[in-house]
């Protein structure tokens, strides 16, 4: 998936974000990446609390995107090499 830029739709990065939530399954540091992008997209994007008319009130969790973020910049810093992928230690010379 292309990166988010600024000129990117409420659409791209809700794409962006459903896209890429399966980087630890795919145990990609790309996809670990995107995700961490989309993760800053939306707390750029989405308010805290949206009131239409003083009818109807939503409250956005702002936290759990925010533990999302973390948690994939966790993953990538303990998973992913700088090539995107994971490294496996070789024992078969080890005496």
């Amino acid at each position: 998936m292309p990166a988010l830029t600024s000129s990117s739709t409420w659409a791209d990065i809700t794409a962006a974000y459903y896209d890429n939530a399966y980087y630890e399954g795919d145990s990609s540091g790309a996809t670990a990446k995107n995700f961490v992008q989309a993760c800053r997209f939306l707390l750029l994007k989405l308010p805290k609390r949206s009131n239409h008319a003083n009818r109807n009130e939503t409250e956005f969790d702002i936290a759990l995107i925010r533990g999302q973020l973390d948690d994939a910049k966790e993953w990538i810093s303990t998973n992913a090499s700088t090539t995107g992928g994971v490294t496996f230690s070789d024992f078969r010379s080890l005496r």
